[in-house]
């Protein structure tokens, strides 16, 4: 009986710290792991949200019209048939005067606030609620617009080319 209880003992360890729960191979292991997770995070989450690569993307009837970068209010329109687009600066916004429709009756008005960094739909003629102009405005490179009954989306996307002519 006095045998098994010292086999036991052995079993468990000795106070010697032979059975550590770390040992040093592992601790340094743990640590490398640790640091590449910290780099990916920088790298995927914290670098691109100050990159400046922030655009917003207009869509009629899922074709692109107008790419906006908030960042530096540069913009590109791309010409679609049916659809008309007007440009205005006031100071500190821009403002796209979209139309469509047959008659070209139909639109929405689409602002750019360069001092905020905003985008935000100010006024359109598509039902009594307005939903798309009670919409929060898309700002650093988030958010999403829609206007259902015009098929109008604005979308926030982050991209590797920024659009950067302006007029």
């Amino acid at each position: 009986m006095v045998v098994n209880e010292e086999k036991k003992e052995d079993s468990i360890g000795k106070s010697g710290g032979e059975n550590l729960f770390f040992h040093k191979p592992d601790l340094i292991l743990y640590g490398i792991v640790f640091l590449i997770v910290a780099i990916l995070f920088v790298f995927f989450i914290v670098v691109p949200r100050f990159s400046g690569k922030n655009a917003v993307i207009v869509y009629y009837k899922n074709q692109e019209i107008i790419s906006i970068n908030p960042d530096n209010g540069g913009f590109n329109i791309t010409d679609r048939q049916g659809v008309g687009i007007e440009t205005k600066e006031n100071g500190e916004e821009i403002v796209f005067s979209v139309f469509f429709g047959e008659d070209k009756k139909d639109f929405n008005v689409i602002t750019l606030n360069k001092a905020d960094k905003t985008v935000f739909v100010s006024d359109a003629n598509c039902s009594n609620r307005k939903d798309c102009v009670h919409t929060s405005p898309i700002k650093d490179g988030k958010g999403i617009i829609i206007c259902a009954p015009h098929d109008l989306k604005i979308v926030a996307k982050l991209l590797n080319t920024i659009p950067v002519t302006t007029g």
